[in-house]
């Protein structure tokens, strides 16, 4: 079986949060980022149903420019097998309603040819 974990980058549950001047963002300056804790403890049940069964593939997604990139090669360390990041860029995207019903189909590869055709052309208009 295939399972697919979303992980989140967050700042380690230890670190002192800091805002920048204008208090709008957050200043990350000496802040440690991890795998969100709830999202490793899903990483790690993934990975022991794999063990488990004996077959099947663990693959992370994780939304993010490149500062996510440690997250990402730490829960390949933690064992999962694959892994796949969107870009922040791509990720505004896929918050368009058009495109998150194309992906939708994709990822549920129950769309035919002609049906996928149909809804990129829709999300052109």
């Amino acid at each position: 079986m295939k399972s697919l974990v979303c992980i989140s980058h967050v700042p380690d549950t230890t670190t002192k949060i800091q805002y920048t001047a204008d208090g709008k963002a957050l200043d990350k300056t000496g802040v440690t980022f991890i795998i969100n804790p709830y999202d490793e403890f899903g990483l790690v049940r993934a990975i022991e149903f794999k063990e488990k069964t004996g077959a099947g593939n663990v693959t992370v997604l994780c939304v993010g420019n490149a500062e996510v990139e440690p997250t990402i090669r730490k829960a390949l360390a933690i064992g999962a097998d694959d892994a796949v990041r969107i870009d922040t860029l791509l990720s505004k995207l896929l918050l368009m309603p058009r495109t998150k019903a194309l992906i939708s189909f994709s990822l549920a590869r129950k769309a035919s040819i002609p049906m996928a055709r149909k809804c990129l052309a829709w999300s052109q208009n």
